[in-house]
């Protein structure tokens, strides 16, 4: 991800004061809707840098979609059936047609979101400038009860990644098969909780692997997802459930 700089924010969102569902706002890429039942989950997605072109059918999967199927896998998992409010992804698409995401659309993804009334904030993406824009937007959004999950990187060094590294985000770096930290991921003291690196899924038919810190981020806004109870108990009560629960200890 690109970060530039921009100064203060002008960017305060307004999150709906709405108990009856739970929202997962995923800032990534695209995210295709392909006529599979999961398809259900997708609330219509929201474009902050320009449409992205639909890939062809039986193509590599995007890595928004990617995110998307462990974020689902993540929560039916954790929840295990038991519900207690309708559980949806909102997709926030701030690539477009461009590799990289600037700070700006990151910033402008994250608000759109929250308006929408996304609590729960996935950001399977990072880099390695901090950002004021993205700090104080993010503080914004805390102060409003919403939650922030972010990829700590995939670089097995100690150098902080943003946003994960940013006040307030919950930075999220992956475990292996043996619950041990695997061996291409960040190990940093601004890493909070630590989660599996691996998802399988399906798509059109096929099985696909994903790797990396992303993945192990896509995991814990599933599992805070099935976690939320948000007529009954705050958001921060979560995040507070998921840092002592799966506490990175290195």
């Amino acid at each position: 991800m690109e970060f530039t700089n921009l100064g203060d924010n002008s960017l305060t969102p307004s999150s709906p004061d709405d108990c009856s569902k739970v929202t997962v706002g995923l800032i990534d890429t695209l995210v295709p809707k392909t006529g599979s039942p999961s398809d259900a989950f997708l609330l219509p997605a929201i474009d902050v840098a320009g449409s992205t072109p639909a890939p062809a059918a039986g193509s590599t999967p995007l890595h928004g979609e990617s995110m998307f199927k462990t974020i689902l896998n993540g929560y039916q998992y954790s929840a295990k059936g038991a519900t207690t409010a309708p559980f949806m992804i909102l997709p926030v698409n701030v690539y477009g047609p461009n590799e990289q995401a600037t700070t700006f659309d990151v910033a402008n993804g994250i608000y759109k979101a929250i308006n929408a009334g996304a609590k729960i904030i996935n950001l399977s993406l990072g880099g390695e400038g901090s950002s004021a824009l993205l700090a104080d937007i993010i503080a914004k959004g805390r102060a409003q009860d919403v939650i922030f999950i972010a990829a700590a990187g995939n670089q097995p060094v100690t150098t902080p990644t943003y946003p994960a590294a940013l006040p307030g985000v919950v930075a999220v770096t992956a475990s292996d098969r043996s619950g041990q930290i695997a061996s291409y991921a960040n190990r940093g003291d601004f890493i909070d909780v630590i989660a599996p690196g691996t998802s399988i899924f399906s798509v059109e038919g096929q099985r696909w692997l994903s790797t990396g810190t992303s993945v192990s981020t896509a995991y814990v806004s599933g599992l805070a997802a099935a976690l939320a109870n948000p007529c009954n108990k705050s958001y921060g009560s979560v995040e507070t459930q998921i840092r002592q629960n799966l506490k990175y200890q290195p």
